[in-house]
């Protein structure tokens, strides 16, 4: 990334301490640009770690074949998934036993070896998957990742029918945070999805801890102005503007989790139907009209939080998560005063870490 770049994010970093400053030591104005600093420094630290070239394919992902040094992971013949281009198979630690996902695939395939290079880049989170190991051996490609003995979202979905608005909210803030630390460095995955999303955790006791993995599909993007024509992704969660091979990346993104919050509310996508073309038709043409297992059983602020993820005009789409308060996003802090005034309490600082400067686009 080039210096002149990273030196134009500064300010974004003071505007997000700021933020931080004011929703944890009040509204004194007169203190916040001493804290503010200190709070910059510390960000500006955390970042230039990551300021960095790229590295490449083979460095992330060595050859094991041609090295004395083995895996420290080994795979086991219990199959969890298969693809078209790849499967998964259960693996576990050489010496802790600790069950692990490898994903076995050709080390050609150009989509996983995107997904390498991505995950090296954003490093560790909360709620992204983690990719412990990489290296390959023969024609194969090993990606090591953490094991979700439980399943993915739509694998509950089918157990519980729909999620109590609650649980919703609790997937949804974890999500935003996933999604805005990949647009922070300007990464959209471009396949944001139930299947997509790995969970630990009791529904019923809404405790869910998920991850968002599979990013075989997801691009990087120098500006937030470029536009992409590749059409990719599954035609039940993809914005219209990406099926017309015209879009940014990161609103397609913002749809696609918008389109994910409705489904898991209401049980079902908001575009489906028997056969792709038909679902990519409906995406296109119909007016999207919230169903009665939403607008029922859930509150004003989470209808209004959906439906302003999928606006048809890109750029009417209201982001994840913004960094400053808005009644966009009340709905996932009820508890914080938005612009209205309307309530109080936990500020969204203390849920969101401040890891990399969100930015708003």
């Amino acid at each position: 990334m080039a210096w002149n770049e990273c030196l134009g994010r500064v300010p974004d970093l003071a505007n997000a301490a700021a933020f931080v400053h004011l929703g944890q030591a009040g509204n004194d104005i007169d203190e916040a640009p001493r804290l503010t600093l200190g709070v910059c420094v510390c960000a500006w630290c955390a970042w230039m770690p990551r300021v960095q070239e790229a590295p490449t394919f083979e460095d992330v992902c060595p050859d094991k074949m041609n090295s004395l040094t083995k895996s420290s992971f080994k795979s086991t013949s219990k199959l969890l998934g298969e693809g078209g281009f790849s499967k998964v198979k259960l693996g576990v630690h050489r010496e802790s036993e600790k069950k692990v996902a490898i994903k076995i695939t050709s080390d050609k395939d150009k989509n996983a070896r995107n997904e390498v290079r991505l995950l090296s880049l954003l490093g560790t989170h909360d709620h992204l998957c983690h990719l412990l190991e990489c290296y390959r051996s023969g024609k194969k490609l090993y990606m090591v990742f953490d094991y979700y003995a439980q399943g993915d979202l739509m694998d509950l979905l089918l157990e519980v029918e729909r999620f109590q608005e609650p649980v919703a909210r609790r997937v949804a803030v974890q999500m935003a945070d996933a999604v805005n630390f990949c647009h922070a460095f300007n990464i959209a995955h471009r396949d944001i999805k139930g299947e997509n999303v790995f969970y630990r955790g009791d529904v019923k006791e809404n405790n869910l801890h998920i991850v968002l993995g599979d990013f075989g599909a997801a691009t990087y993007f120098e500006k937030w102005s470029d536009v992409f024509s590749e059409k990719i992704g599954s035609s039940c969660y993809v914005a219209p503007e990406l099926l017309k091979g015209y879009y940014y990346p990161s609103k397609a993104d913002v749809w696609s989790f918008g389109a994910t919050i409705f489904a898991l509310m209401s049980g079902h996508p908001p575009f489906h139907g028997p056969y792709r073309d038909l679902t990519t038709e409906r995406v296109l043409t119909i007016k999207l009209e919230l169903p009665i297992a939403i607008t029922k059983f859930s509150s004003k602020a989470a209808q209004n939080f959906i439906m302003v993820r999928l606006h048809v005009p890109s750029h009417q789409r209201a982001q994840p998560h913004r960094p400053r308060l808005s009644t966009r996003c009340c709905w996932l802090f009820p508890s914080v005063s938005t612009d209205d005034g309307d309530s109080s309490g936990t500020h969204p600082s203390r849920l969101w870490p401040l890891k990399v400067p969100a930015r708003s686009i």
